[in-house]
């Protein structure tokens, strides 16, 4: 599995899209980009800043519920 530090989701990302991290979500770095980031885990600093810049994290479970066409959804791994 991989795992994606913040800093590449900032670097990587716009504002207000939706991302999917096919592994884990690490809290290496800033994110000021409000996302909404699908993966099969995170780290609880991932979380927390992921929230903090008005997103949301979603386990992969969740996610797939929720984006189950895969219709506008980035993957970044």
């Amino acid at each position: 599995m991989r795992e994606v530090n913040l800093s590449r989701l900032q670097r990587h990302t716009s504002d207000g899209e939706v991302v999917f991290v096919p592994g884990k979500v690490l809290g290496h770095g800033a994110l000021d980009k409000k996302l909404t980031v699908g993966a099969f885990s995170f780290s609880k600093s991932a979380i927390s800043k992921i929230a903090a810049a008005g997103g949301r994290a979603l386990l992969a479970e969740d996610f797939l519920k929720e984006f189950k066409d895969g219709s506008g959804v980035k993957i970044i791994g």
